[in-house]
């Protein structure tokens, strides 16, 4: 394996550093792409969900089927298909409001907030507790 010297030019302004003859190209990425996850995380903008710098995920997601971390991922972001403002978005015809208790914007707070569906899981839980969460909207079943 060679040095990233041949690829000077284009590497160089992405490495702040700059790049020495001897450095192999495996530890160049490694220290790019660990720089670029510091710059990324510096840059994250406040979920949208709950309005701060989303927190670590519990352990215990890893445990849960991939459909059901999706789902669940999904809902962090709002961009999830168990709710309407999210349809109504991407697809005609589809109102914005509660199919449960008819009030609009149909958001992931309302979902977990809903006066047809009294729940004890809050926004907070989709990180810190995605089993209960899961459980409520019966992400098993879908």
């Amino acid at each position: 394996m060679g040095t990233l010297s041949k690829f000077d030019r284009g590497v160089v302004p992405l490495h702040e550093g700059g790049i020495s003859e001897t450095e192999q190209y495996g530890s160049a990425l490694r220290n790019l792409h660990s720089q670029a996850v510091v710059d990324a995380q510096s840059n994250f903008v406040p979920n949208r969900v709950i309005g701060t710098t989303p927190p670590e995920l519990s352990s215990f997601e890893c445990y849960l089927s991939r459909s059901v971390r999706t789902t669940l991922a999904q809902s962090r972001l709002g961009h999830c298909r168990l709710l309407n403002s999210y349809k109504a978005h991407i697809t005609a015809g589809v109102t914005d409001v509660c199919p449960d208790c008819g009030v609009a914007p149909h958001f992931v707070e309302h979902l977990l907030q809903c006066p047809a569906c009294p729940t004890q899981p809050t926004t907070q839980d989709l990180w810190d507790d995605p089993d209960v969460v899961a459980d409520f909207l019966k992400l098993d079943d879908n």
